[in-house]
C-alpha cells in the first residue's frame, strides 16, 4: 500500500504544483494550490520510504520555485539529486540535475541542462524537456 500512497500524493503535489505555475492563477488560488502540495508532500514523508523521502523533497524544490525561493530550491535539487542517484532512480536524478539548471542559468546552467538531455536522450526519451514537466512541474526559470 505505501508504494500507492507515495505515487498517488506524489502525483496529486506534481498536479497542484503545475496548476500553481500557470499565468491566470491568481495569489490566493496559487497558495491554495501550493498548500495543498506541501500537505501531500507530508503525507509522503511520514511513510519513511527513502524513495518517498526523495520524490517529496524534489517535490518541495518545486513548491519553493513556485515561491519564487530559488535558494531554497537550488539547495534541494543539489541534494536530492545525490540521493536519487543512491536510490539508483537515475531518470529522477537527471530532471532534479536539469531543473537545477533552469535554475540556475548562465553558462553552468546551460551545461547542467545539456548533460540531463543527453542523458535522457540515450535512454530514448524523445523529449527531456516534456518528461521533466511531467516529474517536476512549474516554473523553474
Amino acid at each position: 500500500m505505501q508504494l500507492y500512497l507515495i505515487e498517488s500524493r506524489h502525483l496529486r503535489a506534481r498536479s497542484a504544483i503545475g496548476c500553481a505555475t500557470q499565468e491566470s492563477v491568481e495569489l490566493p488560488k496559487k497558495e491554495r494550490l501550493l498548500r495543498s502540495a506541501t500537505h501531500d508532500v507530508r503525507q509522503i514523508e511520514r511513510t519513511g520510504a527513502p524513495w518517498g523521502l526523495a520524490v517529496a523533497r524534489l517535490d518541495r524544490a518545486g513548491i519553493a520555485a513556485a515561491r519564487k525561493h530559488e535558494s531554497e530550491a537550488l539547495r534541494l535539487l543539489e541534494s536530492v539529486e545525490l540521493d536519487f542517484r543512491m536510490l539508483e532512480m537515475a531518470l529522477y536524478a537527471a530532471v532534479a540535475r536539469r531543473r537545477r539548471g533552469q535554475l540556475l542559468g548562465g553558462d553552468a546552467g546551460a551545461a547542467l541542462v545539456a548533460e540531463a538531455d543527453a542523458w535522457m536522450a540515450g535512454q530514448d526519451i524523445k523529449n527531456p524537456a516534456r518528461m521533466a514537466d511531467m516529474l517536476a512541474p512549474g516554473r523553474w526559470a
